[in-house]
């Protein structure tokens, strides 16, 4: 094994164990010799067009077949409409805007898609604004429409009740399967016993492996609480989080098969649980390592329920291994400024380590003067399969790699983000979103890092 060099902080209960080295000079990271100077950013492009609008990213995608990134964004405005956008590996764009759809105003709610690599094909998913039926449309590797017509595909039926919350959809590779997950709230009745988890499985030909099922019920007095999903080969990790003492929150992670059932051996009858309850927005995110059998959990962690009413937000992760048995303790990425986002994480089986963005901001919500999402830039950084620190070149060490400048302009605000891995070069392509003008105007930017 190689020397390491302690470079997180370590926590147990309400202590802080810290374990520190020249950690970015302290605190924060303002003296560390490791950040690349501004010569190094890569070059932002625009990735939506010049027109004042409001843009929201769906999925971002490379496809090793075509060799290109497939972008899929929606617009707000007259009409609903969603579109993709294809790029090479240096950002520039290989296609115009192609529209996917056209609704009415207000008809397409949350969407979300998955890319099947063995059929070289999208599933978009996404719920109308009655928030309950969850259909899909199919896309060619490319983001246009299947044939050139919508075809809906029913993935859970319209029941009347208007509580369908967050689809996600995941590409199941071992079994050529799609999995979708939402969440039912309802929010005048937070203990019905219909609230919770939920899960339907598709074939490759979208016929129906498992009906909608809820797998985790769930009562929710002090938050919504969404499921992220990693596929293994024999099962899937959910992370989310619960309803803790009091008005906390606490995250929970728990294995199921591909029909639901919930892994009970271990944890607490099935729930594990990286931290205990705490007053903040704890949905678990996994992430799998196939190689170390390491899954990588993160969450965010601040000092209120209402992340925009908190002082501060960080990212607090943990390793664990494929039978629910954690590997560290819980750790925190550094920051220099007071709220962190989660952003994103993606396992690069080229070098066999994860590589995360996270966004910071100087201000997270103002009202006077109007600030929102107010200094933000993003970070990049490198982790091997024991949740340690890397530099870009493998040693271990913290180096935090800034991938944007820092957004001082009072009327726009850098809001979210996603990664995705070009397993040809050995490149990422991050998406993020520009708000203007108290977020009644959204872009979207793109940065290729090698």
């Amino acid at each position: 094994m190689r020397k390491r060099t302690a470079t997180v902080f370590a926590i147990s209960g309400l202590c802080l164990l810290f374990f520190v080295f020249a950690l970015w000079g302290g605190p924060g990271f303002a003296g560390a010799g490791a950040i690349a100077d501004s010569a190094e950013i890569p070059q932002a492009f625009r990735i939506t067009p010049s027109r004042q609008s409001y843009f929201s990213v769906v999925g971002v995608f490379y496809n090793p077949k075509i060799d290109l990134y497939i972008v899929i964004c929606c617009e707000r405005g007259n009409k609903d409409l969603v579109y993709s956008r294809l790029f090479n590996g240096k950002g520039q764009p290989k296609s115009g805007s192609q529209k996917i759809l056209e609704m009415d105003k207000l008809t397409i709610s949350a969407l979300s898609a998955a890319y099947n690599a063995r059929e070289d094909r999208f599933l978009l998913a996404g719920t109308d604004m009655t928030y309950d039926a969850i259909n899909g449309m199919v896309l060619d590797g490319r983001g246009r429409l299947l044939g050139g017509q919508p075809s809906v595909i029913v993935l859970k039926p319209n029941s009347g009740a208007g509580s369908t919350l967050g689809p996600v959809v995941n590409w199941i590779a071992s079994t050529n399967q799609y999995a979708v997950t939402w969440t039912y709230y309802d929010y005048e009745k937070p203990s019905n016993a219909r609230n919770g988890q939920y899960l339907t499985v598709l074939n490759s030909d979208f016929s129906r492996y498992l009906n909608p099922k809820l797998v985790k019920p769930q009562t929710m007095k002090n938050a919504f609480h969404f499921p992220f999903l990693a596929v293994l080969e024999d099962k899937l990790v959910w992370g989310s989080s619960e309803d803790g003492a009091g008005s906390g929150i606490k995250p929970v992670v728990w294995f199921s098969d591909f029909k639901g059932k919930i892994q009970t051996n271990v944890g607490a009858k099935g729930m594990i649980y990286p931290e205990g309850t705490a007053k903040a927005e704890m949905r678990v995110r996994p992430v799998y390592d196939p190689d170390h059998g390491r899954i990588l959990l993160h969450w965010e962690y601040s000092d209120k329920a209402n992340t925009f009413e908190s002082t501060y937000v960080e990212n607090h992760y943990r390793m664990m291994d494929t039978r629910g048995r954690f590997k560290t303790g819980i750790r925190v990425v550094p920051k220099r400024e007071p709220f962190q986002y989660p952003g994103e994480a993606r396992y690069n089986p080229a070098e066999k380590r994860f590589f995360w963005i996270c966004p910071e901001y100087k201000i997270l919500m103002k009202t006077s003067p109007a600030r929102r999402f107010y200094g933000g830039k993003l970070w990049g950084f490198y982790l091997d399969n024991e949740g340690n620190f890397e530099d870009k070149l493998g040693t271990d060490k913290l180096a935090p790699i800034p991938l944007t400048y820092t957004f001082l302009d009072p009327s726009a605000g850098m809001f979210s983000d996603t990664l995705v891995h070009n397993s040809k070069d050995n490149s990422y392509l991050a998406v993020y979103e520009i708000e203007r003008t108290a977020a009644t105007i959204r872009e979207l930017w793109g940065l290729i890092y090698k």
